[in-house]
């Protein structure tokens, strides 16, 4: 019995020391290698489950964005015209922080595109991830809306904007120089 006891003791510690090694998220910088990232609980896609390299080969935007900006939601019509324009060559991704179920929640995010799309402002064909993982967080630390993280082909942290310079002649030039 007392083996036993000291044999589960021991282990526990193990457990414990190995988990206190694992090390933590690092923001990125620019040029740094970007996670398979998998994102799950997304809407307004053909899968409610994706990973970062299902987009091997296109620039990726991942717009973070919070329900109450309102000047998030004005900037999803050219979201949606870019994606549109451009869809064989990059892949927008929105990431929508929220909180809770309310007004400022997932209920919140489920119901705006498809209002959005019987206003006639888009067809919003980009996936949305409803639930930020912790890691997106620790990887693209920000302290606005709305934030862009840039990722390129090779799945390299390319840039980190804001709205000013997501049209369609930053992406031209990016996508002939990379």
């Amino acid at each position: 019995m007392q083996k036993l006891t000291l044999i589960s003791v021991l282990a526990m510690l193990c457990l414990h020391t190995n988990a206190q090694k694992t090390p933590a998220l690092k923001p990125l910088s620019i040029g740094d290698a970007v996670p398979d990232i998998v994102f799950n609980n997304v809407i307004n896609y053909k899968d409610s489950t994706i990973r970062l390299s299902d987009f091997k080969g296109k620039l990726v935007i991942l717009d973070f964005w919070a329900p109450y900006c309102a000047s998030c939601i004005k900037v999803f019509p050219k979201i949606d015209s870019l994606q549109e324009k451009y869809h064989d060559q990059i892949q927008f991704i929105s990431v929508a922080i929220t909180f809770g179920t309310g007004k400022f929640g997932v209920d919140a995010v489920k119901t705006l595109f498809p209002r959005l799309r019987n206003e006639g402002r888009g067809k919003y064909n980009f996936p949305v991830v409803v639930y930020t993982p912790d890691q997106l967080l620790e990887l693209f630390p920000h302290q606005g809306f709305p934030f862009y993280a840039w990722i390129d082909k090779n799945r390299k942290a390319y840039a980190f904007t804001g709205y000013q310079l997501l049209d369609a002649q930053t992406i031209e030039i990016f996508l002939r120089n990379y």
